[in-house]
């Protein structure tokens, strides 16, 4: 067999292999340890409904996300019907960037409760003052594209005030968000 034929089939089999990884295996092992991690980080039952990866775009979507307020409450905190991010390209992770190149949020939903006392429902997520000594580190570089969030909806409940405010149908498209100088240096026209 011609060596170029043998390199071809070793492309065809890793081509082949990375799609029935990116496609099939990372959604479902994914899956289960970003709601098993949130939920204990956070103290409140985290869903996702589906994840799913496209590795040959670079792209991933995460469908039917939602965190509770509390773990006994079935109320949602924070929700979105769908999160979309393509990744520019993967050799930008190897400097130490992360280069979005496409990112979308369909009806995301925030509930906001500012109870009695001056706290929120979101209070014990907040870090306690502990000061600890910082270590002088390179920063993480990113730059987010393309932005858009459709069809927001925000509640916010002001329990001292006896007041409730909501905001729905939101649209927001913000072109850049990046503390890569090059992107920061790019004006909207």
């Amino acid at each position: 067999m011609a060596l170029w034929k043998k390199i071809s089939i070793a492309l065809a089999v890793i081509f082949f292999l990375i799609g029935i990884i990116g496609f099939f295996i990372l959604p479902s092992v994914i899956k289960p340890v970003l709601i098993k991690k949130m939920t204990a980080a956070l103290h409140r039952q985290v869903s996702v409904e589906k994840i799913s990866i496209n590795p040959y775009t670079l792209s991933v979507t995460v469908r039917g996300f939602k965190i509770n307020e509390t773990v006994a409450s079935p109320n949602p905190f924070v929700a979105f019907d769908e999160f979309y991010a393509n990744m520019y390209g993967i050799s930008s992770l190897f400097q130490g960037e992360l280069i979005l190149e496409e990112v979308k949020l369909t009806k995301p939903y925030v509930n906001i409760e500012r109870r009695e006392g001056n706290t929120y429902n979101f209070s014990d997520l907040l870090p306690k003052d502990e000061r600890k000594p910082v270590k002088e580190s390179k920063p993480f570089y990113f730059s987010f594209n393309n932005i858009q969030i459709t069809d927001g909806s925000i509640d916010f409940q002001d329990a001292s005030n006896k007041t409730r405010h909501t905001v729905r149908n939101m649209n927001l498209a913000i072109p850049t968000i990046s503390n890569i100088e090059y992107y920061v240096k790019n004006y909207v026209e």
